[in-house]
């Protein structure tokens, strides 16, 4: 597994349970095919992507100041589980987005715009496979996934070809295992980034202090 310097992901950190769950989802899509990662509480560690970053080290420090100052000046609601969902390759435990975490999103894509590092393209990171709005976020941002693509989800595991069945077995397996639909966040992390976009090493993360 790749790790790579200097690209980060600040993302929701999940519940307890939420974060079991989508490990259980993982191993599950691991005993039916061939798949690029498996999540796991040390490894590959379950998230909510919010945003996907270049920041040189030099700029952490302003980054976690920068985080802890958006995190604690917006109110936080819930987060409802939807479905299991498959765009391409990947399979994504999907949730609500609701007000708070789009406003959440967009002071974070907004904030950190200057402390961005334009040293490398980050497009080779998102693949070949891209649309022409994907693209342009990629190129304007660093991320495709952005404004109106913008969509809460935690990657179960990325596989070379999905089925239908695939896919209607995890569902029911999610809709066995998950005894609440909806959790309260409060807490922000962020993360090393590395190959299909894992969440590694915990870099720093955020409390919120009040709601």
């Amino acid at each position: 597994m790749r790790i790579y310097p200097s690209y980060y992901d600040i993302a929701i950190v999940p519940s307890v349970e939420i974060r079991d769950v989508s490990i259980m989802l993982s191993k599950r899509a691991a005993s039916i095919a061939k798949v690029k990662f498996v999540l796991s509480a040390r490894q590959c560690k379950p998230h909510i992507s919010l945003f996907h970053v270049a920041v040189p080290r030099s700029q952490m420090r302003m980054l976690r100041t920068l985080l802890s100052k958006i995190v604690n000046s917006r109110k936080f609601g819930s987060l409802s589980v939807r479905s299991v969902e498959n765009p391409g390759n990947a399979f994504w435990l999907t949730f609500s987005k609701p007000v708070w975490v789009r406003k959440l999103h967009e002071d974070i894509v907004q904030g950190t715009q200057h402390l961005r590092s334009r040293r490398r393209s980050m497009s080779d990171l998102w693949g070949e496979s891209k649309t022409a709005l994907q693209g342009k976020y990629i190129a304007q941002y660093g991320s495709p996934y952005v404004k109106k693509l913008f969509s809460p989800h935690i990657t179960i595991t990325s596989i070379n070809r999905t089925t239908a069945h695939m896919k209607a077995d995890l569902r029911t397996a999610l809709t066995q295992r998950l005894a609440i639909s909806s959790f309260q966040p409060l807490q922000i992390a962020v993360y090393q980034l590395g190959s299909f976009h894992t969440c590694h090493r915990k870099v720093f993360s955020v409390q919120k202090r009040h709601q």
